[in-house]
């Protein structure tokens, strides 16, 4: 937020979570990617949390990017990993522009995964949910295209009813008299969730029932559009062993959101490669993770979700040379962790304690 300040003259400051310390403690012993060595510590400290509206800002739909009037780049617009391109760089100052008229925001980064969507993108609503902005009139959320079916699911559910969609299409910079700019609420491959965030959301998620916490999930890959991203070479002989667990396989692009919510607000265990539909952690309670990597490195993002969410996560690490390629598995060790994991269930944590009051500016 301090860097927003030095770069827009016109800004006010509209919300605010205070950074906290929070207990982390595998994180010491996860060998993580680069990205997330600074934050690999027993105790983290969460980002400050924040809200500001803007004056003489401008939107990118292309790149779903906020800039001053002159130009410079507020990266922490558009995403919380992915570095601006040249093409992002130039478009600033090469694309016309229009004026738009009354309070605008946005909902989008820059990669729209399932993950993304869910957690880093949906998070920001909260912040628009926050008092303040129920004062304020209509607020126009600013989209390059029709929202897909998932942001649709999501947004009729979560949004404030005084924020309506604004298609605006990409191929013109837009200039609100004001901008709304919600920040991220994790950092990157850190997705350690606030609590308040957390309480605000499910219950307009939820099924409005008692959970039923008895389904072991296995989680199956195949190949998309991206190709053979993380399969599991001996996918047939890990799924084998642990159908004997009672553990049931799914590949979640099978399933609708509903079902995809509904599996996991029932789970007792996941095992899974790590992938974008582990977000649907989020939904469960207390139980025990088993995410297993290609390579020897962690890539973090669920270790610190399971953390804010009172999960009890393992892993197991491949020999690939990259994350993202296929492995195989060592059976006998995976099992040894489901077998660990069945013989002492996982006790409810409660982190709200470790989450400070919202202070409205």
């Amino acid at each position: 937020m301090h860097d927003l300040r030095r770069r827009t003259a016109d800004v006010v400051v509209d919300v605010t979570f205070p950074s906290r310390e929070v207990d982390t403690p595998q994180a010491a012993e996860l060998d993580v990617w680069p990205a997330a060595k600074s934050a690999a510590r027993a105790r983290y400290v969460t980002p400050e949390y924040f809200s500001l509206r803007l004056r003489g800002a401008k939107y990118d739909p292309l790149f779903n990017l906020v800039t001053t009037q002159s130009g410079a780049a507020l990266i922490d617009s558009s995403s919380t990993f992915l570095p601006l391109t040249l093409q992002a760089w130039q478009r600033r100052f090469r694309t016309p522009s229009r004026r738009l008229e009354g309070l605008c925001t946005i909902f989008r980064s820059v990669d729209g995964n399932f993950y993304h969507t869910l957690i880093e993108d949906l998070s920001r609503v909260f912040l628009l949910r926050q008092p303040v902005y129920r004062e304020m009139g209509t607020i126009k959320m600013l989209f390059p295209s029709e929202p897909t079916a998932l942001e649709q699911y999501l947004l009729d559910r979560y949004l404030p009813d005084n924020i309506e969609i604004d298609v605006v299409g990409r191929d013109q910079i837009i200039e609100p008299d004001e901008l709304i700019l919600p920040s991220f609420l994790t950092r990157q491959s850190v997705t350690y969730l606030p609590q308040a965030f957390v309480d605000d959301l499910l219950p307009h998620l939820l099924p409005q029932r008692a959970r039923n916490k008895r389904r072991r999930i296995y989680i199956t890959r195949r190949p998309g559009p991206l190709g053979h991203v993380r399969l599991i070479e001996n996918d047939e002989q890990l799924w084998q062993a642990l159908r004997t667990k009672g553990f049931e396989r799914y590949a979640l692009e099978d399933l609708s959101f509903d079902e995809q919510i509904a599996l996991f607000y029932d789970a007792e265990m996941v095992v899974a490669a790590h992938g974008a539909g582990l977000a649907n952690l989020l939904f469960a309670e207390a139980i025990d993770v088993i995410e297993l990597h290609a390579g020897a490195l962690v890539v973090p993002y669920f270790y610190y979700m399971s953390a804010s969410l009172g999960h009890r996560y393992q892993w197991w690490n491949g020999d690939r040379q990259h994350f993202n390629a296929s492995f195989t598995v060592d059976v006998s060790a995976v099992m040894g962790m489901v077998d660990a994991a069945l013989d002492s269930p996982p006790d409810r944590v409660d982190n709200s304690a470790e989450i400070g009051d919202v202070v409205i500016a």
